[in-house]
């Protein structure tokens, strides 16, 4: 065949074919909208709302524009983009690049939340959105012609009014200024969300301004199966710094009690002189495992302090003295269950711990940050008071109350809510105020200055 004939039969190919390539990349685009509206469900539960814009291959996924900025008003925007936790005047914004291969577009980009940020990709084809983050979260959605808020959220804020007023430990916390203005902000954060997220986070920014702590809400239904998982997580290490000294890391007390008993009983057979209980990461749990590992570390029986109930603020105006404490029921034993029941049933329930089989006799230091909260504080104080052990660190959270959980809408959403005080064994209040370390060193250099403490004590080791 004639080369010029070859050429202009492969130049013509060349054409037809990158002509079907644009008519795709055109017809994509001609079927797909600059913006459009989309209500998205993600695996966790969360019901979600955005507003997809493409503009040539970048797009941006928010939900209700302004949702943060409007919410949190003007300051509270702009110190909360300052210190990272927003990126735009959304609370969830997702940006990248756009792709099309067919009918399908392509997403690809970053995924931006006031508490993470992951990696995005997704798939969009005939009105259907398939997304995944790189943390496994799934997200399947519908495109929609209008944006409405996915549920009634004014309805779910009397509902969490009802059972706050019914439940929390105090009635008169409810009449603080700080609460009477935390309910203003809510009703309009009711009538204005769109989704979980926006109402959620929102919803925990206000709270964490109120006088007391433990009061959230989760928009999403419990998963039962998760609780009969086989993987059982590890919340408690036990290491060597040397052959005298143990390193006990305990990133919550939230596992269950026979886990922190293993751990004792090999605490029991180890030769250590000294002790470093690392706290630094744990945001508490349930006292159980808290106090099986205090009996370990006393010798004589030692008074955590005293729970007040509901029950007592009904009927007394005036805390407790000191000299009444040791009136109320008293519970040393490691028991979730038999605490929530004593706490449903009576005004208090005082905590001890009395001391277990042989229990340590060395030195004890215990490592804290502004992590470090709730069942934990009652720990370290509880040593600290007694100079049981040398606290180094920062100051605890500030985070000392009994919370419970209460379903609301079918079990789809749940308050968690504070449902009994806490005092310290001489009467102080802990929540939002937080235990101060003996020996104050930023969270990420105490286990070097214990470390430096311990060669200076013994320079052989």
């Amino acid at each position: 065949m004639n080369p010029m004939k070859i050429k202009l039969i492969f130049w013509g190919l060349c054409c037809i074919l990158g002509i079907s390539a644009q008519s795709n990349q055109t017809n994509a685009n001609e079927h797909f909208p600059s913006v459009s509206y989309w209500d998205v469900d993600y695996s966790s539960g969360w019901k979600m709302q955005f507003t997809l814009t493409v503009d040539g291959d970048r797009f941006t996924l928010k939900n209700r524009k302004n949702s943060a900025k409007e919410a949190l008003g003007g300051f509270n925007y702009r110190a909360a983009k300052m210190i990272g936790k927003l990126k735009s005047s959304e609370i969830v914004e997702i940006s990248g690049k756009i792709s099309y291969n067919g009918d399908t577009a392509v997403l690809q980009g970053q995924y931006y939340s006031p508490v993470n940020r992951h990696d995005f990709n997704a798939r969009i084809i005939d009105g259907q959105f398939r997304g995944k983050l790189k943390n496994g979260l799934q997200m399947n959605g519908i495109q929609v012609s209008q944006l409405l808020p996915r549920r009634n959220y004014v309805s779910l804020v009397d509902s969490i009014y009802t059972l706050t007023n019914r439940y929390i430990y105090d009635p008169k916390q409810l009449e603080t200024k700080e609460y009477i203005e935390f309910k203003k902000r809510i009703d309009r954060i009711g009538q204005v969300a769109h989704d979980d997220c926006e109402f959620e986070y929102l919803f925990y920014w206000y709270s964490s301004r109120l006088p007391f702590s433990h009061y959230f809400v989760h928009l999403y239904k419990t998963d039962s199966s998760s609780s009969s998982s086989s993987e059982t997580p590890q919340y408690v290490t036990l290491s060597e710094i040397n052959e005298s000294c143990g390193l006990l890391t305990v990133n919550s007390f939230g596992g269950k009690k026979s886990e922190m008993d293993s751990i004792v009983r090999i605490l029991q057979e180890k030769p250590y002189q000294n002790l470093v209980i690392d706290l630094r990461k744990n945001p508490g749990g349930g006292i159980g495992p808290a106090l099986t590992l205090g009996e370990y570390l006393v010798s004589d029986t030692l008074y955590f302090g005293l729970f007040l109930t509901r029950n007592y603020f009904d009927k007394h105006q005036q805390l407790p003295t000191i000299d009444e404490y040791r009136s109320f029921p008293q519970l040393s034993e490691a028991n979730e269950t038999k605490l929530l029941m004593n706490m449903h049933e009576y005004e208090g329930v005082c905590l001890k711990a009395t001391p277990g089989k042989n229990p340590f006799k060395g030195k004890i230091f215990v490592l804290t940050s502004s992590l470090t909260a709730s069942a934990c504080e009652p720990f370290v104080y509880g040593l600290k008071y007694n100079h049981l052990a040398t606290i180094v660190g920062e100051k605890t959270a500030g985070q000392m109350l009994s919370m419970e959980p209460f379903s609301i809408i079918d079990n789809e959403c749940t308050l968690y809510l504070p449902t009994s005080d806490y005092y310290t064994v001489d009467g102080r209040h802990l929540d939002r105020i937080g235990v101060e370390p003996n020996i104050k060193v930023a969270q990420d250099k105490a286990l070097d200055y214990v470390k430096q403490l311990l060669i200076k004590q013994d320079p052989n080791k």
